[in-house]
């Protein structure tokens, strides 16, 4: 069977595999795979590739391939990534970002490719393509250097290629199913990169930077979002998300319904109890983002974290980085690793006499959270965040989830991954109970 590939993917292979490289069909692990090779009258010495069928990463839009060396070296495998409408300067900056990490914290940070780099050469030195300091460039935390930008693809389409290398491991597939080790090894993980992002100002990754009084004139862009949804749903009392219940469930029969009329009552007493919390944390921030703010990855939930048994072996999609307050990065991956009341192996309840089961319930979270911040700290000991206002922002945007989600599925209601996701935020907003303080 001929596979027929989209321009844009010719495109981008013929500029990382050469102008004479050809494809034919072939199984790959029971996946539909291209096998890519030179032509053998070709002046290039170049192995031969497999390019895996793409796969759509979850709900961004990106498509992802896998592309394995087939060298007499351990196998090598690459991520070519396309991802519409990124802006490249934009991109170019949170590559400096990610190599000056890679550099700092080793490889399990993902770290993108210079396109400029043969690929058929990578596999002599794969084990870290970066120690060759011909190709890294460490950040310049006063000037964008443009050579940098070559590691960047621009499509005709106004897409964006990306080269990295393929990270091992697996990620959690559902909130609930973490263990304690995999989740103490991400909150280290976590701490280890907010602790280097701390070297890293406002305007340290633009290609001009502006005077540093601007400073104290920036404002959060996610927190003022977040906080300007809330008010809107607290002033319309869920009306809108109330009517979206009901026109999904009359074309999804698999929606719970009175399961989610209740998530919603929950959702509106939370977001009205999170406010004026929120408002104050948004002033706090707005006084004085230098205390409060750092560069960090940006979507930190568990997707985007790989593992290897109990250990982190990879953190991808640098996508969203940006000088933000780091609480959201915390509030994120734990979030998206634990329901609140329940805890992982080992997290288990302190001893008391005959706890009630809300009160045992609202320990058992107390100590999965604290364990995770311990471990966070213990590697970033001077945090930005305090972890209850963590906690905090988990809630608020576990509500702003189920709103959005809401919506996607009441335009489509036969979007079995949307509605899976759905099924998963509900049980999160079920299994809150009161807020755990730490």
């Amino acid at each position: 069977m001929n596979l027929h590939l989209p321009t844009h993917v010719g495109l981008a292979l013929t500029k990382l595999l050469g102008p004479d490289w050809q494809s034919q069909s072939g199984p790959e692990q029971g996946t539909q795979s291209i096998l890519l090779s030179r032509d053998a009258t070709s002046k290039y010495s170049c192995p031969q590739y497999h390019c895996v069928s793409p796969t759509t990463n979850s709900f961004s839009g990106a498509t992802l391939y896998r592309i394995t060396l087939a060298t007499d070296q351990p196998e090598t495998a690459f991520a070519l990534k396309y991802s519409p409408n990124l802006d490249p300067n934009r991109t170019s900056q949170i590559h400096h970002f990610q190599r000056a990490l890679h550099w700092e914290l080793g490889p399990w940070i993902s770290c993108p490719i210079a396109w400029s780099k043969p690929l058929a050469n990578l596999h002599k030195h794969f084990a870290s393509p970066f120690e060759d300091p011909s190709n890294t460039t460490l950040l310049n935390t006063t000037l964008l250097n443009t050579t940098l930008l070559n590691t960047i693809l621009l499509d005709p389409n106004s897409g964006i290629w990306e080269l990295m290398p393929w990270l091992p491991g697996t990620s959690i597939p559902r909130v609930g199913l973490a263990s304690e080790p995999q989740i103490l090894s991400l909150s280290r993980r976590l701490g280890q990169l907010h602790r280097a992002a701390q070297d890293f100002s406002l305007h340290s990754l633009t290609p001009s930077p502006e005077p540093k009084w601007l400073v104290s004139s920036w404002s959060d862009p996610r927190l003022c979002d977040r906080l300007e949804r809330l008010q809107i749903l607290v002033k319309k009392k869920f009306a809108k998300q109330k009517a979206q219940v009901a026109a999904i469930a009359a074309k999804a029969p698999e929606l719970d319904l009175l399961k989610t009329i209740e998530a919603l009552e929950r959702c509106q007493s939370i977001a009205t109890q999170s406010l004026l919390p929120l408002q104050a944390l948004e002033q706090q921030v707005r006084n004085a983002p230098n205390q409060h703010c750092s560069w960090g990855h940006g979507d930190a939930w568990r997707g985007n974290w790989l593992f290897e048994t109990d250990h982190v072996s990879g953190l991808l999609d640098f996508a969203q980085a940006d000088y933000r307050w780091q609480g959201f990065d915390f509030a994120r991956a734990i979030g998206s690793l634990l329901l609140e009341s329940k805890s992982t192996p080992s997290m288990s309840t302190p001893s008391m006499s005959t706890p009630s089961n809300s009160s045992r319930q609202t320990l058992v979270a107390h100590a999965a959270w604290n364990s995770a911040w311990n471990a966070y700290i213990a590697e970033n000991p001077s945090p930005l965040f305090h972890l209850e206002d963590a906690l905090q922002m988990h809630r608020i945007s576990t509500v702003l989830t189920l709103c959005n989600l809401l919506t996607h599925c009441e335009l489509d209601p036969a979007d079995s991954q949307r509605l899976d996701r759905l099924q998963e935020i509900l049980d999160m907003v079920t299994d809150f109970r009161e807020t755990p303080k730490p």
